[in-house]
């Protein structure tokens, strides 16, 4: 026997006897746990079963009752796995079959290549795994306790590189806006800590505005009051991009509290020149005009809607060709029966048409269902405008009663209310007030008596279309004014009185809209009155 092998069983000898001592300090209790410390580590102590000494956490031999390997690869587990109260088991990774079945891995601990230890980066101390590198009971070692309200980083009492120990916690003075190059040295005004000196964000400048003491940080690429360098305001209404006040693309400045603005898109100001008109609904600004969303729809005043005149029966063909309770279809007021064209018959008033529908005429496209007749509303004197409506020997122009031989009056041509004649033509309005210069702080509004449409009735800035009062042509129809707005009379505004002040509604000039001499400008985002109207002839 060399001397290697004895040394060896003189090893083993001892280790028997150690364990049988145990067993007999242990012996009659009953199964029991005892915590051992295993040598040559001795931060780690793990719990074992004391009824089986030998199934300490790396034991993984086989004793007397346990589970045998399955090696059947037809009915049972697979040669690596273990056969464990009727489950497979792969020792070498199950927390409750680590090593061998039923060797539960306890206290935090898991399974690692067949061994009961603490995850990767943590220690075993007393009853719990800890992270020795930042655990303040444990720093660096089990039970080595940092004193005080030292902190513990990497392994060591106190705070590790780049940070520095500030009362009770770690901070890096290079970057902490509370600790900035040193202790309790806090930035203010939301600057940033950059290399232990108090700054601004990256992109971003500190400017303070006059009369101020403290500033803040913004950037002047995109700040309309720091447009390009602090206290570089841009207009009122501008926006700053890229350090240069303007407008975006496709906007125009409108000035005053209206700002930027697209003119062709937006319904509060739509038109080719500033402040534009605004679209009431259903109306909505398309290309710099007033029309309706659905572009194969039509708006029709009568009926304050966008419709189809193909199908519409208030409006077929035509705004305001009625077909009572009849259908419209293909634009035509049509009766259920169909026809073949041109030999097919239709009830009366109805004619066969082209697209094999009984239907009224073009030239009298209207139904009255009290006359059961096909009429024209824009020439029948009997019909005029509607069913039924008779001009009492008058004639009927574009569905108005009208002594048109009399009446020869251009629209916008000077007329004088009330007289019988000259009077304005038919389709050329009525002889009312029409703003002829607005006022300013300074000066009153002029105005003169011409033939002017009324609210709500069609026109057209491009060809004719003066509306009476302070009314404006949208390109479809005269806008009423809303309340807060200017006035000449009642007819002026929309659904409101035009008080004595000549406001729509109320006593004073909402903000952003124009104002002239002797108006009071309503305080911003309210309808009290506030300031007289400014050198701008906008309230503010």
């Amino acid at each position: 026997m060399t001397s290697t092998s004895r040394r060896r069983d003189r090893a083993e000898s001892r280790a028997a006897v150690l364990w049988a001592a145990l067993a007999m300090v242990l012996g009659g209790c009953g199964p029991s746990v005892v915590a051992v410390t295993l040598a040559p580590d001795a931060g780690h102590s793990v719990a074992i079963d004391a009824a089986h000494p030998k199934d300490a956490p790396n034991d993984t031999t086989r004793h007397p009752g346990d589970a045998q390997p399955e090696t059947s690869t037809t009915g049972g587990c697979g040669t690596s796995l273990l056969l464990c109260g009727g489950a497979c088991a792969d020792p070498v990774t199950d927390d409750s079959n680590c090593g061998r079945c039923g060797n539960i891995c306890g206290l935090g601990l898991t399974c690692n290549d067949g061994a009961c230890g603490c995850p990767a980066g943590f220690v075993f101390c007393g009853e719990a795994c800890v992270d020795t590198s930042t655990d303040t009971n444990n720093c660096g070692a089990c039970n080595n306790v940092c004193p005080g309200s030292m902190p513990c980083g990497g392994g060591t009492c106190g705070c590790g590189a780049p940070t520095k120990l500030c009362g009770a916690a770690c901070v890096d003075e290079e970057t902490d806006p509370s600790h900035c190059g040193s202790c309790e040295n806090l930035c203010g005004d939301g600057l940033s800590c950059v290399s232990g000196a108090c700054g601004c964000p990256q992109g971003q400048t500190y400017c303070v505005a006059p009369g101020e003491t403290s500033g803040t940080c913004t950037s002047t690429m995109t700040d309309p009051s720091n447009c390009g360098a602090c206290n570089g305001a841009c207009a009122a209404g501008d926006t700053c991009q890229g350090g240069v006040c303007g407008c975006g693309i496709g906007e125009t400045n409108c000035g005053g509290a209206i700002g930027c603005v697209d003119l062709g898109t937006d319904s509060a100001h739509c038109g080719t020149t500033c402040p534009g008109s605004i679209c009431a609904a259903p109306l909505a600004c398309l290309g710099a005009s007033c029309g309706c969303a659905n572009t194969a729809e039509t708006y029709c005043r009568g009926t304050n809607t966008c419709t189809s005149l193909a199908t519409d029966p208030a409006n077929c063909g035509a705004c305001g060709t009625s077909c009572e309770a009849g259908p419209c279809t293909n634009a035509k007021c049509t009766n259920p029966l169909a026809c073949v064209f041109p030999l097919g018959t239709c009830p009366a008033p109805y004619a066969c048409q082209a697209d094999d529908l009984c239907a009224c005429a073009a030239a009298t496209p209207s139904f009255c269902s009290a006359t059961n007749s096909c009429v024209n509303f824009s020439s029948d004197p009997s019909n005029c405008g509607s069913c039924g409506h008779s001009c009492g020997g008058e004639t009927c122009v574009t569905g108005v009663c009208s002594t048109a031989a009399t009446c020869t009056l251009a629209n916008n041509a000077a007329c004088t209310p009330g007289a019988a004649t000259p009077c304005c033509a038919p389709g050329a309005g009525s002889c009312a007030t029409v703003e002829i210069t607005f006022g300013t702080a300074t000066t009153d509004s002029t105005f003169e008596n011409l033939c002017c449409i009324a609210s709500a009735q069609p026109c057209n800035d491009t060809t004719a279309g003066t509306c009476c009062g302070y009314m404006a042509c949208n390109g479809t129809t005269c806008a009423c004014q809303p309340a807060g707005h200017h006035c000449a009379n009642n007819a002026d505004c929309c659904g409101v009185a035009c008080t004595a002040q000549h406001i729509c509604g109320q006593t004073c000039v909402l903000a952003t809209v124009g104002c002239e001499l002797g108006d009071v400008c309503c305080v911003a985002g309210t309808t009290t009155p506030g300031v007289a109207c400014p050198a701008t002839g906008t309230c503010p």
